[in-house]
């Protein structure tokens, strides 16, 4: 992953990794594929929900670019059976 989100949450942090292929219908964070970025801020929930809300603003344009980052960061999109599950 790109590290450990922020120690305070609400901040805004960057998710810098390349998107590439895995295969035919999903993409995942590769050395070889093409520069992704997108700021994230995790808004801060009750201590007692799983929930979190996520705000993610992509600088780049890639093809499920929030998705693959979200995952990536630790953060997956609830009901997303694509990238939301290992």
């Amino acid at each position: 992953g790109p590290g450990a989100l922020p120690a305070a949450a609400g901040g805004w942090f960057e998710v810098d990794g390349p998107i590439g292929r895995e295969d035919r219908s999903r993409q995942m964070v590769r050395p070889d594929g093409k520069k992704a970025l997108t700021w994230c801020r995790v808004i801060p929930a009750a201590e007692d929900t799983l929930a979190r809300l996520l705000l993610a603003r992509p600088v780049t344009g890639r093809t499920h670019q929030i998705r693959v980052h979200a995952a990536h960061a630790g953060l997956p999109l609830l009901a997303d059976e694509v990238y939301g599950v290992e």
